[in-house]
């Protein structure tokens, strides 16, 4: 009976060691869980803050290259104008009543050395849009097109019978955008149709009588 007895003991105290395991087993289980969460939770937030810091970084940039080529805009203006000009200038070199007159105004240069120099800012500037365009700068014609209020600042009106009304009938200084957003609106003339007293002041002598 004695004997018994201590088997008996002996089964209840193993039982409670084995419930006092299973305690301590689900209250790890459960603090796992937690730290689990928390670990999911900052995981999610340091990915999120890596996300914000990315933007904030594109944003920075994109902030800096837009005021960068706004700056930029009008020396690219300046160097196309010089482009230009001196175009017209080897044009004008190559008649022999141009050729005296470029001769004494260029310092005597020969029409060679003229080509080649023009060749070399043509190259300097092809290169430049290059560089440019990677950056996302992007060139938008207007010339021909309807006004667009969007694109288009106009500072002149060009009175046109020719013309449908509301096109850019002149170019005076090239819109651009940067990565498909507006970086400079174009700077245009616009036709407008002559209506009424104006009409009649360019009809011939003839149709008046």
């Amino acid at each position: 009976m004695a004997a018994e007895c201590f088997q008996q003991e002996e089964i209840d105290c193993l039982n409670q060691e084995i419930e006092n395991y299973k305690t301590m087993l689900q209250k790890e289980r459960e603090a796992n869980r937690k730290l689990s969460e928390k670990c999911l939770r900052l995981q999610a937030a340091f990915e999120s803050f890596c996300q914000r810091k990315q933007r904030e970084k594109a944003d920075l940039r994109e902030h800096s290259m837009r005021s960068l080529l706004k700056n930029l805009l009008p020396l690219l203006d300046s160097f196309e104008l010089a482009l230009a000009s001196a175009e017209e200038n080897i044009d004008l070199q190559g008649s022999s009543e141009g050729c005296r007159l470029i001769n004494t105004q260029l310092y005597s240069q020969s029409y060679s050395q003229l080509h080649s120099q023009i060749e070399g800012w043509r190259l300097i500037y092809s290169q430049l849009m290059d560089i440019l365009q990677k950056e996302g700068l992007s060139y938008f014609p207007s010339l021909g097109e309807p006004f667009d209020p969007r694109k288009h600042e106009v500072i002149m009106q060009v009175i046109s019978c020719d013309c449908e009304e509301n096109r850019v009938v002149e170019e005076f200084k090239k819109g651009y955008y940067l990565n498909g957003q507006l970086l400079r609106p174009a700077m245009v003339a616009i036709s407008r149709r002559r209506m009424g007293r104006e009409l009649a002041d360019f009809e011939p002598a003839e149709e008046k009588k």
